[in-house]
């Protein structure tokens, strides 16, 4: 084999190797790039729902302290007409002269 042919076999032994080494990289570098992404993207899906179940526990006591207030009205508000009922009872009996039964 003569000088040429071997520095031509050479330089295409070479340029096979560039070539395959470009395809690797090629198909390598998003998979790298993209890692940091896809990182990133999962991250701020965690972030987001914690403030989702944040936002939902807030609102969670916000309707049980709804419930609990709505209850304590209620209560006081049948407590009010207990009490009117009882002295309307008492302002007929003692107007009538008559005993009501309860």
């Amino acid at each position: 084999m003569a000088l040429i042919e071997i520095t031509q076999l050479t330089i295409s032994f070479l340029t096979l190797a560039g070539i395959l080494f470009a395809v690797y990289k090629y198909f390598r570098d998003p998979d790298i790039n993209n890692a940091a992404g896809i990182k990133e993207m999962g991250m701020a899906c965690n972030y987001r729902h914690q403030a989702i179940d944040k936002d939902v526990a807030a609102i969670r006591e916000t309707m049980h302290l709804l419930k609990v207030n709505h209850i304590n009205h209620i209560e006081t508000d049948m407590r009010d007409m207990r009490d009117k009922q009882t002295k309307i009872l008492t302002i007929l009996e003692a107007k009538y002269q008559i005993k009501l039964d309860n």
